[in-house]
């Protein structure tokens, strides 16, 4: 009976037969499950945390649909026509940054909200966008670490790291959209954003 109520309070089976077999005075016990307890208090908060964001996710069209969260947020900062769409690039880029991103689009306009408020941050993303889309398939090394260092300069690093990406599956993915030096900036890029090297 002592087992099955421990085992019913969510305490593992080793620690109950190490409890048992040992004898262990009353207290041992006790704080046994003052600690488990706690680990409870810490599943709860996670729980509730994970409860709180799949309500604002199933409020927002953000993870449903990145490419048009994306669109909505350009044309609220009227950097979008009212009516028009994402170029086939940019919708490309958005679903990959869905993709990559642990809380998906919503946490890319999270961090992307003070590039997108400050116009000095947006010049300098445009200037960065136009070098990437004049990339020739042979461009250098050189050229390649140049521009993914101030890219990442230029981003926001996630607080959280990105989830792990099959490459060869990325570069099947994106192959008809961008060439090989493109391809190669953005797999630098990403390790760039998510470590500490320079």
């Amino acid at each position: 009976m002592r087992v099955a109520r421990l085992r019913a309070l969510g305490m593992p089976i080793p620690q109950i037969a190490s409890h048992i077999a040992s004898g262990e005075p009353r207290v041992s016990l006790s704080n046994a499950l003052r600690a488990l307890a706690d680990e409870v208090d810490g599943d709860i908060e996670r729980l509730a945390a994970t409860r709180d964001r799949l309500r604002e996710l199933a409020r927002s069209q953000a993870y449903g649909q990145p490419v048009e969260a994306l669109a909505q947020a350009l044309r609220e900062r009227q950097l979008l026509g009212t009516d028009a769409a994402l170029p086939a690039d940019e919708a490309s880029a958005a679903s990959l940054l869905d993709a990559l991103h642990p809380d998906g689009m919503p946490g890319v306009l999270a961090q992307a909200t003070s590039l997108l408020d400050d116009p000095d941050a947006r010049l300098r993303l445009n200037t960065l966008l136009e070098r990437f889309h004049a990339f020739a398939d042979d461009a250098s090394e050189s050229e390649i670490d140049n521009l993914a260092r101030d890219v990442a300069s230029t981003l926001p690093r996630p607080e959280q790291a990105a989830t792990p990406v099959d490459i060869e599956l990325m570069d099947k993915l994106l192959g008809h959209r961008f060439n090989a030096a493109q391809r190669r900036l953005m797999h630098l890029l990403r390790h760039k954003l998510t470590t500490d090297d320079e």
